[in-house]
């Protein structure tokens, strides 16, 4: 639509609330603070209209906000998140194969910038991925890596289960005693062991 001395058309009067269009939001990402280009103006769109209503408002950014810091997803649930936002898990890992090679090994610092982004995602929940692909402790994963697993969660699941435990029980032995109860002298013993 026509656009105002502020930039923005008159739809976001209608729509209310501070919500704004698909074209609203690439103006406002893009002219108004300057931050990347319509490509990545889109994705973030994308990312942030979760119930494709065509629209976002401050709640999206602010339900976003607050879930990315609260929780890191599995493997499964970021795929389902891609299959989301983009038309099939190729697309996806495309968007990302023009700007990044798939086979060159990345160092946690460069894989967090990569996916962050590419995909808006969460620094810890980079190095929760950096973390569940490293399975040889070599410092460094290859998005061929990610993009294998997104495809086959099941080739990193026993990893992700150790993860997942991990992240809610302080130890290795505090999580198996949590999945199978046992008396205080017998986890004191495992844990010693």
């Amino acid at each position: 639509g026509a656009r105002g001395t502020d930039g923005l058309s008159h739809g976001v009067a209608r729509i209310g609330n501070g919500a704004m269009s698909q074209a609203d939001f690439e103006w406002c990402i893009v002219d108004f603070l300057h931050y990347g280009n319509l490509r990545c103006a889109r994705r973030l769109f994308r990312l942030l209209d979760r119930r494709r209503r065509g629209v976002v408002g401050l709640l999206d950014l602010l339900l976003t906000t607050t879930s990315a810091e609260q929780e890191v997803m599995t493997l499964e649930r970021l795929r389902q998140e891609l299959l989301t936002a983009f038309p099939t898990l190729q697309a996806a890992c495309e968007e990302m194969m023009e700007g990044v090679s798939p086979d060159v090994p990345m160092i946690p610092g460069l894989f967090a910038e990569v996916l962050e982004h590419y995909w808006c995602l969460p620094h810890l929940q980079t190095e929760y991925l950096f973390a569940l692909l490293d399975t040889e402790s070599e410092g460094s994963v290859t998005l061929a890596a990610l993009f294998g697993a997104l495809e086959d969660p099941s080739k990193v699941a026993l990893e992700e289960l150790r993860l997942q435990l991990l992240l809610t029980c302080p130890s290795l032995p505090a999580a198996l005693c949590r999945i199978f109860p046992i008396n205080a002298s017998a986890a004191a013993a495992a844990a010693a062991a």
